[in-house]
C-alpha cells in the first residue's frame, strides 16, 4: 500500500515535471557527468554507459537507473544485467552543444508515441517505458531547473 501512494504521487508529480522540464531557463550547458552528478545530488542515482556514436553537435550515452530497492519483483523478460538481477530504467542521454538542438530533440521526441522524454537545458534523457525510476529523474530534473 506505502508504495501504491508513492507511485501515484511521483506519477502526478511526474507529469507536472514533464511540462515544466521542457521550459528551464537556468540556461546552463552540462557535459553527461555534470550532469549524472546533479541528478545524483537530487537523489536519484544515474549510471553513464558507453558512448553510442553520435554526429556532429551532440553526444549519446546509455544510462541505466538502477531498480529502487523495495520494489515488487520484475516481471519476466524485463530487462537484467550479467548477474540476473533487474537492472531498472535504461535510456539514452543526449548532450547538445546548445539548448536549441536539445529542444529539437525534445519535440522530435515527444511526437513518436513509445517514448518517454525530459529536457533540462542542453541535455535530453530518453526511455522507452514510464517506470517509476524515469519518473523519479523527472522530478529531480524539474529541481534542477528551480
Amino acid at each position: 500500500m506505502g508504495w501504491e501512494r508513492e507511485i501515484h504521487a511521483l506519477a502526478a508529480a511526474f507529469l507536472f515535471a514533464t511540462v515544466a522540464v521542457a521550459g528551464c531557463g537556468s540556461e546552463q550547458t552540462f557535459t553527461a557527468s555534470e550532469f549524472a552528478e546533479e541528478v545524483n545530488e537530487q537523489g536519484v542515482e544515474m549510471r553513464i554507459g558507453r558512448q553510442l556514436q553520435s554526429s556532429e553537435g551532440n553526444e549519446l550515452h546509455e544510462i541505466t537507473l538502477p531498480r529502487l530497492a523495495g520494489l515488487p519483483p520484475p516481471a519476466p523478460g524485463e530487462h537484467a544485467d550479467e548477474h540476473g538481477r533487474e537492472e531498472g530504467a535504461l535510456g539514452t542521454l543526449y548532450v547538445f552543444d546548445d539548448a536549441d538542438a536539445a529542444e529539437e530533440q525534445l519535440t522530435a521526441c515527444r511526437n513518436s508515441a513509445t517514448l518517454v522524454c525530459y529536457r533540462a537545458d542542453n541535455v535530453v534523457v530518453l526511455f522507452e517505458e514510464a517506470r517509476i525510476e524515469a519518473q523519479r529523474l523527472a522530478l529531480a530534473m524539474q529541481r534542477l531547473a528551480d
